[in-house]
């Protein structure tokens, strides 16, 4: 009798800890499976919002990194630039953050042993600008205005990179400097906050200075009329005042041209991170009586709301 119950006892014991074996590994495998599918999950995130560049990182297709480039990747950045400019025997000299005014934006601002300066961008991990510090002097100028041009749009050609723009304007700042404006057109107009501004000494063969614009904007539809802008424009005024208006299309950036003229007190630079945007608009400008200035407000073709302005003397 009693050794029954023994060998009962055992078996009772036997077919608790193959329970227990069973529960582990079908735990185990549970476990498993679980961490493949996040992973790959994961994986397939971080691929829909990234890009890879020809550099050894990738920029993200959101509108602001989730992490800032480091100091070595703005170097390698701005070395890239200079070689493709034809200054391929730079060593760096110093490296520092700096930080616009009323801005999230950073940039390093990168010197080079040969006084030449590259400004990157922190967040979006490019080239804003790029300036030769140093004074050149020309005996005697022999290119004319379209040899000059030449050498400029070959420039051009080495740093437009995938972008087309179009030469806006081309003048002749000095004796030495011409300054080339590329734009973005949309239509039959320019966008100047999207392209490049380009200045060189064509004599020298040399580029002085790049500025890369690039804040695209939405080709709205027109809703609003011509007369319907002027009228809204007119109301921020003294209509027994007015000269003369003058209305046509136009892309610009929203301000605070309209708060600051309300408010003769208004402190734009108390204000940080204003959200300004770049708008179709009619630009209406209204010359007052026994007044030299031109107030231009800036009416959007779409909603009708004045998104800034500007003034003219």
């Amino acid at each position: 009798m009693e050794a029954n119950k023994l060998h009962n006892s055992s078996i009772n014991t036997i077919k608790i800890i193959l329970i227990i074996i069973l529960f582990l590994i079908i735990f185990s495998i549970a476990l498993l499976i679980y961490y493949k599918i996040t992973k790959i999950t994961n994986e397939t995130n971080d691929n829909s919002n990234n890009i890879q560049t020809g550099n050894n990182y990738s920029v993200s297709n959101e509108p602001l990194r989730k992490e800032n480039i480091t100091q070595e990747e703005g170097i390698e950045l701005a070395k890239q630039f200079l070689t493709n400019i034809g200054y391929d025997k730079e060593t760096i000299k110093t490296v520092e953050t700096q930080k616009l005014s009323n801005s999230r934006e950073e940039d390093y601002k990168i010197i080079t042993n040969s006084n030449l300066e590259v400004l990157v961008d922190i967040n979006k991990a490019k080239v804003n600008s790029f300036f030769d510090n140093n004074n050149y002097t020309v005996n005697q100028t022999s290119l004319d205005e379209d040899e000059a041009k030449t050498v400029l749009l070959e420039k051009y050609d080495v740093l437009k990179g995938e972008n087309d723009y179009e030469l806006v304007s081309f003048e002749k700042e000095s004796n030495d400097v011409w300054t080339g404006y590329f734009n973005k057109k949309y239509g039959e107009l320019y966008n100047k906050y999207q392209g490049i501004t380009l200045k060189i000494i064509p004599e020298l063969d040399k580029i002085v200075t790049v500025a890369y614009f690039d804040e695209e904007f939405e080709d709205t539809e027109i809703i609003v009329s011509k007369e319907d802008a002027i009228n809204i424009a007119k109301n921020k005024i003294e209509v027994n005042n007015i000269e003369s208006i003058n209305a046509y299309l136009s892309i610009e950036k929203s301000n605070l041209f309209v708060e600051t003229l309300e408010d003769i007190n208004f402190d734009e630079e108390n204000l940080e991170d204003t959200n300004y945007i770049v708008r179709k608009v009619w630009r209406v400008d209204i010359r007052q009586n026994n007044n030299l200035n031109i107030l231009s407000f800036f009416v959007d073709v779409e909603t009708g709301e004045i998104i800034g302005g500007d003034g003219i003397r």
